[in-house]
């Protein structure tokens, strides 16, 4: 990332080196990696595999990911804490993992999905961006059949509606209720006045092109995607 050594805190206590290896670029790597050989029907890549041993190396001990792996811990990490974020950022890495060839009973996406499951209300709630994350648990959402769409479905899109502007624009639908969650329109502290108008503007531009992309997938299958297995049981609306 070109950043200069810095130190941020471990969750749990302690603090280390900002990592220079995010798991959310790897998400979108090789996501889309895996949708493209898929589409062209080549053969696929050693990446693909390599990836998804990265993830196995990289995953938490309740089945989430963190932010690096540096920062992988064994499941202690409650949702008040780390664990919102990462509940949200998990939905990202097992998207992944299932498009890049991931068995359904891959024991890696299983465990993923188990944490997902527990708490999809989480699924807005990431850091970095929290509409990136939501995005993700869209697509895997979508892709994993009616049960999880509707899961998903019966907490977002209402927010999503919610949220629309007259302009037609979209605000960020995140809580903020837990640690480090980073609103997409909400201004940075420190920005002077015109810095922070342009930040919000251009964030709204941002949330906007993708809860578009959300909404439509109400409307049409993603038949790019690979088989993924559905939630078991009927679904039931959190509250």
């Amino acid at each position: 990332m070109g950043l200069p050594p810095i130190r941020i805190p471990k969750p749990g206590g302690g603090d280390h080196t900002y990592p220079a290896t995010l798991l959310a670029a790897s998400h979108c790597a090789l996501s889309a990696l895996g949708v493209a050989h898929r589409t062209l029907k080549t053969k696929r890549a050693p990446a693909l595999q390599a990836g998804r041993e990265y993830f196995r190396l990289a995953q938490n001990g309740n089945g989430s990911f963190p932010y690096d792996p540096s920062q992988k811990h064994g499941g202690q990490v409650t949702a008040k804490m780390a664990g919102g974020i990462e509940t949200a950022r998990t939905a990202g890495a097992v998207f992944a993992l299932f498009c890049a060839g991931a068995a359904r009973d891959d024991p890696v996406a299983v465990a993923g999905l188990k944490a997902i499951d527990a708490q999809v209300e989480l699924l807005s709630e990431g850091h970095g961006s929290a509409t990136m994350a939501l995005q993700f648990g869209a697509l895997l959402s979508r892709g994993r059949g009616d049960r999880a769409w509707a899961a998903f479905r019966e907490i977002f899109l209402p927010r999503i509606l919610a949220h629309q502007e007259p302009s037609g624009a979209f605000t960020c639908v995140c809580q903020a209720k837990g640690m480090a969650v980073t609103c997409d329109t909400r201004e940075l502290p420190g920005l002077p006045a015109v810095a922070a108008a342009d930040w919000i503007k251009g964030g709204k531009v941002y949330v906007t092109a993708i809860h578009a992309l959300i909404l439509l997938l109400d409307r049409t299958p993603a038949r790019a995607l690979p088989e993924m297995p559905d939630r078991a049981g009927p679904v039931t609306p959190p509250g």
